[in-house]
């Protein structure tokens, strides 16, 4: 009959590394919860109706996080300027 026995040192290395990878694994699936809320939100306030400026900036803005806003006004074709790509 065969019996199993690990060995010492092995064990003693194997077992902090599954440790870890079992606590990162865990970390991950916080991580997850935490970005289907976010996209959930941002979800949300993409599809509720445009908020006119001025009733956004009376409140909380973060509270409409990627939300869309209602403006209006006039281009100013005199005060425009282009911006090249610099590094």
């Amino acid at each position: 009959m065969f019996r199993l026995r690990p060995a010492f040192w092995p064990t003693v290395v194997s077992l902090p590394i599954f440790l870890f990878a079992l606590g990162l694994g865990a970390w991950q699936m916080e991580r997850r919860e935490w970005k289907r809320d976010i996209l959930h939100r941002i979800e949300v306030n993409q599809a509720a109706a445009p908020m006119p400026l001025d009733e956004l900036l009376r409140g909380d803005p973060m509270r409409f996080e990627y939300g869309r806003v209602k403006l209006r006004g006039t281009f100013l074709f005199d005060k425009e300027f282009y911006l090249a790509a610099r590094s």
